[in-house]
């Protein structure tokens, strides 16, 4: 059963939630089995499918954003995806 997993991370990619990695981050979304949706701190949220919609959060470096995983293989997914974050953001 589908509970839902959230974490929080701060970007620290200098040039912040641009298009290269806003790109990426829907490609590796789109590998996954769960919806993903990415929050700002002002309250906009955005599908991790869709680039442009990332981009529109305007994450700066040093801006926190919260990150929801809903799905069957939420966890394994959130995992994967807290990875990514880590590594390229």
């Amino acid at each position: 059963p589908s509970i839902m997993i959230e974490f929080e991370y701060t970007i620290t990619l200098q040039e912040g939630l641009h298009a290269a990695p806003a790109v990426q981050l829907a490609s590796t979304a789109q590998r996954l089995e769960s919806r993903v949706t990415v929050r700002n701190k002002r309250g906009k949220s955005a599908s991790a499918l869709h680039p442009l919609q990332l981009m529109r959060l305007f994450a700066c470096c040093g801006e926190s954003v919260t990150v929801r995983v809903e799905g069957c293989s939420e966890k394994a997914d959130a995992e994967r995806l807290r990875r990514y974050f880590e590594e390229y953001l």
